[in-house]
């Protein structure tokens, strides 16, 4: 109702799967709250309510604020969540805003377009893998070890491996969803540390969450660092050429420790901490010709 147009008597009690009648309560009850915000009359014998906007637009405070900022984080955060979270998203910022109704009677178009769009390609499906998910969240809370049938490669699905799994956070990173944490002894000795890791959630085939529970912390993931914190952070110098690939890289941080020196021609070094070797080497490779590694910085 908060789209600003004339809603059917009928049309409300097909929508709620309700009676008429209830549809009339249920408006009463509206109208006792808001006043003569809501707005009621008959066309063509047929009873339609409509909410009236008296502030404007203009007058909207720091709640309609939050919740717009609300709506602006589901958008962009869209295409890593599941339609049943977003359904619920979308409900609960709805519910917010009705409750604000009494102070703020503004009108919603509830067919607009979102006014902030994250477009991304190459993106992960993960409607999928919302049953992994739901047991990683679960085994991460509860801190229990878990079996894993991971596939290791994209190309090759018979490529599989088996982890005895202590999770930790889920994170994401390159449009794509990562458990971090550490991967145990085996499967009859649960309490062992063997060795930090990743996984794609994507790859994960099978995932049973078992009674043990581990009893050591699984680190956060170090922001001021690029790549995972699995491994002791070096520094590296990395040159690009002038052109595209300079702007784009000038226009980014990539981490939290990190420096652009320019060079006269228009190209850049970046020195950046790197938490994975492997990682950094990939990304540098991504860049062809364009990038040179100059090489680890020496510890002071």
């Amino acid at each position: 109702m908060l789209d600003g147009r004339k809603h059917y008597q009928g049309e409300l009690a097909s929508w709620l799967n309700c009676s008429p009648q209830t549809v009339i309560r249920l408006t009463q009850e509206i109208e006792s709250i808001i006043g003569q915000s809501l707005a009621t009359g008959m066309e063509n014998h047929r009873r339609w309510y409509q909410m009236k906007s008296t502030s404007g637009l203009a007058n909207i405070g720091s709640e309609f604020e939050e919740v717009r900022y609300l709506a602006l984080s589901k958008d962009l955060a869209s295409q890593m969540l599941s339609r049943d979270v977003l359904e619920r998203i979308d409900e609960s910022v709805f519910n917010l805003s009705l409750r604000l109704i009494e102070e703020y009677s503004s009108i919603i178009d509830a067919d607009k377009r979102p006014e902030y769009f994250f477009h991304i390609g190459g993106i992960v499906d993960y409607h999928p893998h919302k049953d992994t998910l739901d047991k990683l969240v679960l085994a991460q809370q509860k801190r229990l070890v878990s079996f894993i049938k991971y596939r290791t490669t994209s190309s090759a699905y018979e490529d599989t491996r088996e982890v005895v799994f202590a999770p930790g956070r889920i994170i994401s990173r390159a449009n794509t969803l990562y458990v971090l944490g550490a991967a145990l002894a085996d499967e009859n000795d649960t309490y062992t540390f063997k060795y930090w890791t990743h996984l794609a959630v994507h790859r994960i085939l099978l995932l049973s969450i078992t009674n043990a529970v581990f009893d050591f912390d699984v680190t956060l993931p170090d922001s001021s660092v690029f790549g995972f914190p699995h491994v002791e952070p070096k520094t590296y110098r990395i040159r690009f050429l002038p052109g595209a690939h300079a702007d784009y890289v000038r226009e980014r941080i990539w981490a939290e420790e990190q420096s652009i020196e320019e060079e006269e021609d228009g190209g850049l070094i970046l020195t950046v901490t790197v938490a994975t070797e492997s990682e950094i080497m990939n990304w540098v490779k991504s860049f062809g010709e364009h990038c040179q590694l100059l090489g680890p910085v020496a510890p002071v």
